[in-house]
């Protein structure tokens, strides 16, 4: 026979447990707002001339107050007049080098408010011809890319240490019967 102490400590891992998969199962669809669907020119392709405009298009429509930086192979901002456009998020350019090219993009959905980041890359076929200070011609390093962090992995673990504290309340109380 199971003492009652370790029949509630069972009962509330359980449903600790269940709760933690349930959190997890119902979060999973809110975490995929306003995902990137498609780009112009296509991430990590190669072009053969410099684009007249680039686009991205996400799941859910843009808010006008979203952020969207299409930069050149010299690192240099060459996106202009940015608009939305249904789903998409739309930058002219001028003045652009080829090379490998960056587009981020922090968009806060007009739909549900949730906000989304990243970027994508793809390539423009030439060397770029970068003018620095001092009239000499460098070459792009490398770019960095921002880092998200899942926030279902954030809600799991804050999940997941709270229910390790009420186990321990509850070991503790059954433990003084």
């Amino acid at each position: 026979m199971i003492e009652r102490g370790k029949m509630t400590f069972m009962k509330a891992t359980t449903v600790g447990f269940l709760a933690v998969v349930v959190c997890c199962l119902l979060a999973g669809p809110a975490v995929a707002h306003g995902e990137i669907e498609s780009s112009d020119p296509k991430a990590d392709s190669t072009i053969a001339q410099v684009p007249p405009e680039v686009s991205v298009t996400f799941s859910e429509t843009p808010a006008d107050s979203s952020k969207f930086v299409v930069k050149d192979g010299c690192g240099d901002e060459v996106g202009t007049g940015v608009e939305v456009q249904g789903k998409s998020l739309v930058a002219a350019t001028s003045g652009a080098q080829p090379g490998t090219w960056t587009v981020t993009w922090d968009v806060l959905s007009a739909e549900d408010g949730h906000e989304t980041e990243g970027s994508i890359s793809f390539k423009v076929k030439g060397e770029p011809d970068c003018i620095a200070d001092g009239g000499k011609t460098t070459t792009p390093g490398p770019k960095e890319e921002p880092q998200s962090f899942p926030t279902i992995v954030v809600v799991a673990g804050v999940i997941g240490i709270v229910l390790v504290g009420v186990a321990l309340v509850v070991r503790r109380s059954a433990g003084k019967d």
